[in-house]
C-alpha cells in the first residue's frame, strides 16, 4: 500500500478528497498533518509521495522527485496566507513578528518580502498558541491555512495578503506546495507511484465536477460562507506552469 502525506488545509481537498472518501477506488492510505510534519514525513521515508512545501522541494531538489504538474499556487492573492497586524501599517523593522511553528514556505515568503522588498528587518519568533491569543496582543503576525481562512475577518484587525504583497513586488506568481517522491520510492515500486499520479489526476477532474461538493466539505470544516470559500477556491491555481516555476526560481535566487 501507498502512503501518502497531504496538508490538512481545506486547499488539499480538490486534490485529495475523492481518494480519501474512495470516490475513485483505491488502497492508498492518506496521512494528513501541517507542512512541516508532511515535509518530514517525506524526508525520513515515512511516507512514499506527499504534498510538500515548495521551499523543501528545492531543498531536496536531487533526491525528490516532482511527480505532478498538480500543487497549490497564487499569483495575485491566496487569502490563506495573511499578515495580521492593528493600525493601517504593519511596524515590522526591529520588531517581534510571530510566525507558526508548523509553516515552511510561507514563513519564509514573508521574510524574503521584509528583507529584499521591504527593507525592514523584523524579529520573528514561532508560535504554537491559538491565534485568538495573538489577536489580543500588538506584535502582527502571520496565519496560513485554514486557521488563516477562519480569521480573515478579525474587527480589530486588518492584513495583508502576502501572495499578493509577493505579485506586487515582482509580478511573479508563487509556488507553496508541489508533489512529490523520494528517489528510492520510485525505485523501489515505479508501478505504485505512477498509479498514484493517475488517481492524482482523476481526483482532482473530479473535484472540478463537483465544485459544490467542495465547497460544501470547505465550509464544513472552516465554518466559512460558500461564498467566501468560492472565492477562496478561485484564487488557487492547482495546474502549475511554467510562471509558477518562474516565480519559484526567482524566489530561490533570492536564498530562499
Amino acid at each position: 500500500m501507498i502512503k501518502v502525506g497531504a496538508l490538512h488545509f481545506s486547499n488539499a481537498l480538490p486534490l485529495f478528497h475523492a481518494i480519501q472518501e474512495k470516490i475513485i477506488p483505491n488502497d492508498i492510505s492518506i496521512v494528513w498533518g501541517a507542512p512541516v510534519e508532511i515535509n518530514g514525513m517525506l524526508s525520513r521515508g515515512e511516507v512514499d509521495i506527499a504534498m510538500i512545501s515548495s521551499v523543501d522541494f528545492l531543498r531536496n531538489r536531487y533526491s525528490y522527485i516532482l511527480l505532478s504538474d498538480l500543487g497549490i499556487a497564487a499569483t495575485e492573492e491566496v487569502i490563506s496566507v495573511r499578515l495580521f497586524f492593528k493600525g493601517n501599517t504593519p511596524i515590522l523593522h526591529q520588531s517581534t513578528v510571530y510566525v507558526p511553528a508548523l509553516s515552511a514556505t510561507s514563513s519564509l515568503l514573508l521574510k524574503a518580502l521584509c528583507t529584499y522588498f521591504w527593507k525592514v528587518s523584523p524579529i520573528f519568533q514561532q508560535f504554537t498558541c491559538d491565534p485568538k491569543i495573538l489577536f489580543e496582543q500588538e506584535a502582527p503576525f502571520l496565519l496560513i491555512g485554514d486557521s488563516c481562512l477562519e480569521h480573515h475577518d478579525w474587527p480589530t484587525h486588518s492584513s495583508i495578503d502576502v501572495a499578493r504583497a509577493w505579485h506586487e513586488a515582482t509580478r511573479r506568481s508563487f509556488i507553496f506546495a508541489v508533489i512529490a517522491t523520494r528517489n528510492d520510492a520510485f525505485q523501489r515500486a515505479p508501478h505504485e507511484v505512477i498509479h498514484f499520479h493517475r488517481l492524482l489526476e482523476d481526483s482532482y477532474c473530479w473535484a472540478k465536477r463537483n465544485t459544490d461538493t467542495i465547497v460544501k466539505r470547505a465550509v464544513q470544516k472552516t465554518k466559512c460562507s460558500d461564498t467566501f470559500m468560492q472565492r477562496y477556491y478561485s484564487t488557487i491555481e492547482y495546474r502549475l506552469m511554467s510562471k509558477h516555476f518562474h516565480g519559484l526560481d526567482y524566489f530561490s535566487g533570492l536564498g530562499g
